[in-house]
């Protein structure tokens, strides 16, 4: 779980360096080094076991994102115990990536300005929203 926290932390990462032409963040999104504001798991290339834009499930565990201006929040559940990962994203190096775990609550924290943890949300965002299946050998 939380290699595909990691290797979602990247795909972002790299969403944000690539040109716009190419299906990269706007220029204006570069101009700020934390804001993934725009970033959603289509943009990514998710298509299979994606519930919504923010809302992304595979065999090890669901995972919400969560995109603003200073940063990106990334939130992952296990299915098998429930246990939770969180991968704060605020710039494109490696330093940029945070992890946090702990036995909580389902619950995210809000990024801040300064990239730090800022108010907590429900992690119920993708419950009871419809998903496309899930095929072996998806993304």
């Amino acid at each position: 779980m939380l290699q595909d926290a990691l290797r979602i932390s990247t795909d972002a990462q790299l969403w944000k360096l690539k040109p716009e032409i190419f299906g990269g963040s706007s220029d204006a999104e570069k101009s700020s080094r934390a804001d993934y504001s725009d970033v959603d798991f289509f943009r990514l290339g998710y298509t299979n076991g994606v519930f919504d834009s923010d809302c992304y499930r595979n065999s090890n565990g669901e995972y919400v994102l969560f995109p603003s201006n200073s940063g990106l929040g990334i939130m992952g559940t296990s299915v098998m115990n429930g246990n939770i990962v969180a991968v704060v994203v605020t710039g494109s190096m490696n330093d940029d990536v945070s992890l946090y775990s702990a036995d909580w609550n389902p619950i995210i924290a809000g990024i801040g300005a300064d990239g730090k943890v800022e108010h907590v949300e429900s992690h119920k965002r993708c419950q009871g929203k419809s998903q496309r299946p899930i095929q072996a050998g998806g993304t």
